[in-house]
Formats: C-alpha cells, structure tokens, sequence
C-alpha cells in the first residue's frame, strides 16, 4: 500500500484528471481533489497541507499553468510539481518560466 500523501492534481480536461485520480487511488495514494484553474489550485494549496501537486502547464485560461514559477517563489515550502509535457511547446514555455 503506498504511503497517504496529500496529492491535488491540477488539470482543466477532467477526464485526464479523472484518470489520473482514479489511476492514484487505485494505487493506495490519497488525492484530495481536481483543481481545473490557477485559482482554484492556489485556493487549495493555501488552505490544504499538501505533498505533491500535480500540474498540467498547459491550463486553457488567462493565468495558466506558467504563473507557477511566480506563485511557487512565494512559496518556499510548497510541495512537489511536476508538469505535463504535450509536445515541444509545452516544454519551450516551461522554459520561460524560469
């Protein structure tokens, strides 16, 4: 049984998310729940004791998956993120961030 970490997974294509949850738990991991915005997560992050966030860079709204870099800064305790590469210019705009 994997350990009871905290996961949100942060995704705006709920069956992807819902996968992914779904895959997650089936693993013995405890996923609190789907952020499908930027402010949604932010919202969750900041009032949740969270391990592990899992993050598609790619959020189809203003403030997407790339405003990370700026909130993870204010953030030095902030759990694990790991972004989703889509292809070729997910990864360049990961890039920009930093």
């Amino acid at each position: 049984m994997a350990t009871a970490y905290k996961i949100l997974i942060v995704d705006d294509e709920v069956l992807i998310a819902e996968m992914c949850q779904d895959m997650l738990t089936d693993l013995g991991y405890n996923v609190i729940g789907i952020a499908g915005t930027f402010k949604e997560a932010v919202n969750r992050i900041d009032s949740e004791n969270l391990d592990l966030v899992i993050l598609d860079i790619n959020l189809k709204e203003e403030n997407n998956g790339t405003h990370w870099g700026s909130y993870i800064d204010t953030k030095p305790d902030l759990c694990i993120t790991i972004q989703f590469f889509e292809n070729l210019n997910s990864r360049k705009r990961l890039q920009n961030v930093s």
